[in-house]
Parts: C-alpha cells; sequence; structure tokens
C-alpha cells in the first residue's frame, strides 16, 4: 500500500513543477516507502509522456520540422531536450553514487538488513 504523505507531497511537487515551466527529478522516502517523479515534459521540451504495454509511460521525444518555423527553431529544441537529459543523467549518477557510498560506509559500522540491487561503488 502506498504512503499517502508521499504520494500527496509527490502531485505537490509536480504541480509547482509544471507551473514553473522546468524539468526535474526528485526522489521521496518515508520511513517505509519511497517514490519518484520524473518531470521531463517543459514547454521547451521535444519530450512528451505516452501511454505504453502493460500500463507503462513512455517518454517520446518527437521533433518534426513541419511543426518549427525554421531548422535553426528545430535545432534549438532539440539541442534544450538533449541537455535536460544528460543534466539529469549527471545529477542522478552523481547522486546515486553518493548515496550508495554513504549506506555501505554506515553498514560497515551496523548490522542492517535491507533488499537492495545495489552493488557498492568502485573507489
Amino acid at each position: 500500500m502506498p504512503d499517502p504523505k508521499i504520494d500527496t507531497l509527490r502531485r505537490e511537487i509536480q504541480d509547482l513543477v509544471r507551473k514553473r515551466n522546468v524539468a526535474a527529478v526528485v526522489f521521496l522516502a518515508s520511513p517505509t516507502h519511497t517514490n519518484f517523479l520524473y518531470e521531463v515534459t517543459p514547454s521547451w521540451s521535444c519530450a512528451r509522456l505516452e501511454p505504453g504495454p502493460e500500463g507503462c509511460v513512455c517518454i517520446r521525444v518527437r521533433s518534426k520540422r513541419v511543426d518549427y518555423p525554421s531548422d535553426q527553431a528545430q535545432k534549438e529544441d532539440l539541442q534544450r531536450t538533449i541537455g535536460m537529459f544528460l543534466g539529469l543523467a549527471e545529477a542522478c549518477e552523481s547522486a546515486a553514487a553518493n548515496f550508495t557510498r554513504l549506506a555501505m560506509l554506515v553498514g560497515q559500522k551496523t548490522i542492517i538488513e535491507h533488499s537492495s540491487r545495489l552493488e557498492p561503488p568502485e573507489g
């Protein structure tokens, strides 16, 4: 069963992100649950969310020349979209590595039980 506190906060954050016309990746945690939000569809992005197979949501990147007033306008939208994806990916990679290192360091000092797919980072 989902944590209603996290679900409510996730919706509030999503509304704010959309209102400000920005992209975001947000992770939320309570003592018993985690949840996330990917918002990659600001007006300046070529990305859109679409229903996918088995109830999943897919990200589609669509950029047709006919939808733009010029080649340059299309190129700028694609550059912004790619920059958004790469910037968010780099931030997520860095955060994942930092949190994994912290968990491993704390785990060395105490006995913890947690099921995870994560492997300790190298280095």
